[in-house]
């Protein structure tokens, strides 16, 4: 009997010590969600996001008929517009491609219980000792864009569309400075060659590849010092995927 007592009696202490833990850890949340929401951030994600894949696409080429290699011009402008100006004026040679953004949506599948936070550590060369950092769980997020391509012979248009499938197998990787790991993504292939031409014009092919990147929106980090106070500490980065 002395024995089940006693069994029990550790049984309500182990719960008392969890609920307890669970106490702080959500005064803590909520002191986090006070002190995030406080903070004037913009992260630019997407730019970020839009520059990585931008480079990516500068490495698209195309071989001629006399096997030279003929890098592929990337535009920046709106697209219709862009290439419907510029090969009227002649001044624009075939093929080129452009990035645009579509859509973005939250993952909910991806989604961590809002509760919970993340713990990590950061090495403090000027204390020389482990420092402990909590945030808040990141937002996974699913951002399309949209990769145009216009080339005036079928030839040319196989070339860029054979390179881009290489390069999703079955994901590609965009290492940027929120996170080492972010994948991108094939969703579709869509044929948007207009079929209606008026008398002396060129026939342009055109492609639209469209492609979904993986990524999270991090929170800001902060501190949490020997005596138990929580610090505000823009200056940490920290690569997302670790988390």
């Amino acid at each position: 009997m002395s024995t089940f007592n006693q069994s029990l009696g550790d049984d309500l202490r182990a719960k008392s010590s969890i609920n307890k833990l669970l106490q702080i850890e959500k005064r803590v949340h909520d002191k986090l969600i006070n002190m995030t929401t406080s903070q004037d951030l913009i992260l630019e994600i997407y730019r970020e996001l839009t520059k990585e894949l931008e480079h990516i696409f500068d490495d698209l080429y195309r071989v001629d008929n006399e096997n030279k290699i003929i890098p592929i011009k990337r535009i920046y402008a709106n697209p219709e517009r862009a290439v419907a100006k510029q090969v009227q004026e002649d001044n624009i040679v075939l093929p080129v491609i452009s990035i645009e953004q579509d859509i973005s949506d939250i993952d909910a599948v991806r989604s961590r219980y809002s509760p919970v936070l993340v713990h990590d550590v950061e090495w403090s060369d000027k204390d020389q000792r482990a420092r402990r950092i909590l945030s808040l769980s990141p937002t996974p997020l699913n951002t399309t864009f949209k990769i145009n391509i216009w080339a005036k012979y079928g030839e040319d248009l196989d070339q860029i569309l054979e390179q881009i499938s290489f390069m999703f197998n079955p994901s590609l990787n965009i290492p940027n400075k929120f996170s080492s790991e972010t994948q991108a993504f094939l969703v579709e292939e869509v044929d948007q060659t207009n079929t209606t031409y008026r008398d002396g014009e060129d026939r342009i092919i055109r492609r639209v590849v469209e492609i979904r990147i993986e990524s999270y929106i991090p929170s800001p980090k902060f501190l949490l010092t020997s005596t138990g106070e929580i610090e505000y500490t823009p200056h940490i980065e920290l690569d997302i995927t670790t988390l």
